[in-house]
């Protein structure tokens, strides 16, 4: 199992498209998900090259908060320096939950099989990581682009509210 990328502060995607299960469907509540002084309560999100993503909440044991697996998901071939090549998913975080009062959101990007063309396209979705519902503002499915992607990464700069930039190309 390859384990693409795990940051502090993430999240899900809607549990419609992976029949997974959400923050609301577990039995600790978003009270119980604090910021402490020494940050070390974290929520860990983790994704598989097979399409599984985690969340998990470290000052629960490591306890999975939610969990889903992305239909149909095909990761991106990454040449590695060795003899074999690493199959990802790309999970980024665009914005953490330290900027009150605009959620944390974090972006996943995967290739999709196209059924009629038997062509790989690009789906990128957007979800808030402490509720592990979708970002309010984008559809709850994602976005289906026509063309794969070459490259895909964050600017280090944030808009007027506080969310980095994803560039594909």
């Amino acid at each position: 199992m390859n384990f693409v990328n795990n940051a502090g502060q993430v999240g899900v995607v809607p549990g419609k498209l992976t029949g997974g299960k959400t923050s609301a469907e577990i039995d600790i509540s978003l009270d119980e998900i604090t910021r402490d002084e020494f940050n070390l309560n974290q929520l860990i999100v983790a994704a598989t090259s097979v399409g599984k993503v985690f969340g998990l909440y470290t000052s629960a044991n490591g306890r999975i908060l939610w969990s889903f697996f992305l239909k149909g998901a095909v990761p991106f071939k990454r040449l590695n320096t060795g003899k074999n090549s690493i199959d990802a998913n790309l999970l980024f975080l665009q914005r953490t939950a330290a900027h009150v009062p605009y959620e944390a959101q974090c972006a996943l990007v995967t290739q999709i099989q196209d059924n009629s063309s038997q062509q790989l396209k690009t789906r990128v979705f957007f979800f808030n990581p402490l509720t592990g519902q979708p970002a309010k503002e984008h559809p709850a499915d994602g976005y289906l682009l026509d063309y794969q992607i070459r490259q895909a990464f964050l600017l280090n700069v944030h808009d007027a509210h506080y969310l980095k930039p994803l560039v594909l190309f």
